[in-house]
């Protein structure tokens, strides 16, 4: 049986002999520094031994008059979720949620056929009460998307007077699948005439509002795959109550994740330390 006495364990879990008592010591000299701990078999001790460390040196940095406070323990980056006891990153648990969005300013509308205008004061677009106009968008999946998972677009937007009435907005998309044809004819995403995602439509001109098209399913794809978008406002429909024009402000795509990124450039493959 080993001798356990003189072995420990570090945060990757490698063994390796225990450095012979005051091992420690000559790294730091001075009366008024606390006394550094040996490590022992124990994470705790462990752990003990690199707040004295982080101790000492902040102390020395200071009488040096570097007052930069950058030290990070292992306890910490365990406390914040970015390291586990085997040293793997803790992405392993995770899941969240983020948004791929992009402002109007950014989209391209002239010679689009019945495209919004461009108002001259924001650079936004406004989309005319009494004719279908629309606009093109292309968005392909980031590296951090749990792959084959439900998207959630939206639109982001103004009412330009202070007036009753909802906005019908319709979202439609082609597929954008690597190494495959783009399909000829568009397929309805969703449609939505109300607001929700914490705003309220109470009739007030340039108040910022949400509509959601809810949850888009889309297994199958995976990241690097991306979509062709049309965004419209369908004003003939029966739901467009607002008879004046609404100013898109953007348009956005929440998604879940799962990782900071991949592995590798070209598939999903998690990384980690």
């Amino acid at each position: 049986m080993p001798d356990r006495s003189r072995v420990r364990t570090n945060v990757r879990g490698a063994i390796g002999p225990i450095p012979p008592t005051g091992a420690y010591q000559p790294l730091f000299q001075g009366q008024r520094w606390p006394a550094i701990p040996d490590p022992e078999v124990s994470l705790d001790s462990l752990l003990s031994t690199v707040e004295a460390l982080k101790a000492r040196a902040h102390m020395q940095s200071r009488e040096k008059g570097d007052y930069f406070d950058s030290f990070v323990t292992i306890r910490d980056l365990i406390t914040l979720q970015l390291l586990t006891f085997t040293g793997q990153q803790a992405q392993d648990n995770y899941v969240g949620w983020d948004v791929l969005f992009t402002p109007t300013q950014t989209v391209v509308s002239a010679g689009v056929t019945a495209a919004p205008s461009r108002e001259a004061a924001t650079g936004m677009l406004r989309f005319d009460p009494s004719s279908l106009e629309a606009i093109f968008l292309n968005i392909h999946m980031p590296h951090t998307w749990i792959e084959g998972t439900y998207l959630v677009p939206y639109v982001v937007w103004q009412k330009t007077t202070s007036a009753t009435g909802n906005v019908q907005w319709k979202l439609q998309h082609k597929s954008l699948q690597l190494d495959t044809t783009m399909p000829a004819s568009w397929t309805t995403v969703g449609t939505v005439s109300t607001v929700g995602d914490g705003t309220t439509d109470t009739d007030t001109a340039d108040k910022t509002l949400v509509s959601s098209f809810g949850q888009w399913d889309v297994d199958g794809f995976g990241m690097r795959d991306g979509f062709l978008l049309e965004v419209s406002r369908d004003a003939a429909n029966a739901n467009d109550t607002y008879a004046a024009d609404a100013r898109l402000v953007g348009f956005g795509l929440r998604y879940r994740t799962d990782s900071y990124g991949s592995a590798e450039q070209l598939e999903k493959v998690r990384g980690y330390l």
